[in-house]
């Protein structure tokens, strides 16, 4: 019967140029999430450091945010600054 929900299992064919073509897309979603999945260090600061160089409160920091005076990047939990932005902000353009 088919669409028999209460068999969960089946069997499925998969020609091995269909595996092949699979791998390779999983591979290169890989290689491109390894170049995205965290700032680079030298581009970015995190939050937390730059509210501490300019002696800014988290209320502030979240104003300003709001405000769209700088722009973040949020990476799991932590939010990131470009480097630009902070030049930019602490030489007061």
């Amino acid at each position: 019967m088919h669409g028999d929900s209460s068999n969960p299992h089946q069997i499925v064919f998969v020609s091995n140029s269909v595996i092949d073509s699979l791998l390779r897309t999983q591979e290169q979603i890989l290689q491109k999430l390894d170049t995205i999945s965290t700032p680079k260090e030298e581009e970015y600061i995190t939050a937390l450091e730059f509210m501490q160089r300019t002696k800014m409160c988290r209320a502030t920091f979240d104003e300003k945010r709001s405000r769209n005076e700088f722009k973040v990047i949020k990476r799991g939990r932590k939010l990131y600054l470009h480097s630009s932005q902070v030049k930019a902000y602490i030489e007061g353009k």
